[in-house]
């Protein structure tokens, strides 16, 4: 973690570093608990993600199913071939041919400040009460970086970055928050 990184968490509410077991460098810092103004907090640290090199997120509960496990972030799954591959499983209705990937019928001219929007909102509808800073270079990256399984019943956390990576590409999405 940069220095600035470091002079930048020094200066959030209570929390601590966490990092891959077998790693020395922490992936991650989390808030010990509910911070008072999250989205207020999300928004300022967005606007420094990229001088800082971490992403902020939003969480439910303060730890929200975290195991950080640092290095590659699903870069290798193609989000394609990955959603495809699941079109033909049983789970899913059964079509009869892939149609391929979506592409936007209209895109925002402002995705961060619509993102600034979502964390007030789900802030405000008490769905986001802690915080947590991941050391990635797109939202997109940070389910994977932290090891996130909230939602391991239906993908793995490098499968949802890789899916996640596809829609900030196609269509401008941030990831703001995560709950379990």
């Amino acid at each position: 973690m940069s220095e600035d990184a470091r002079q930048l968490v020094n200066g959030l509410p209570p929390g601590r570093l966490v990092g891959p077991c077998r790693d020395p460098h922490p992936v991650v810092w989390m808030s010990d608990g509910p911070v008072a103004h999250a989205a207020d907090w999300w928004k300022r640290l967005y606007a420094r993600r990229l001088e800082s090199g971490l992403y902020p997120i939003l969480l439910e509960y303060p730890d929200d199913s975290f195991e950080p496990a640092g290095g590659g972030h699903g870069a290798d799954i193609d989000a394609a071939s990955y959603l495809r591959s699941r079109w033909t499983d049983d789970s899913w209705p059964s079509f009869q041919e892939w149609p391929g990937l979506a592409r936007p019928a209209v895109t925002s001219t402002d995705v961060d400040a619509c993102a600034g929007e979502v964390a007030s909102a789900v802030a405000r509808d008490g769905r986001a009460r802690c915080l947590a800073l991941v050391q990635v270079s797109r939202g997109a990256d940070a389910p994977a970086a932290v090891g996130w399984s909230g939602m391991s019943n239906h993908m793995t956390a490098r499968e949802l970055s890789a899916v996640l990576r596809s829609w900030e590409d196609r269509f401008g999405l941030r990831v703001v928050g995560l709950t379990s």
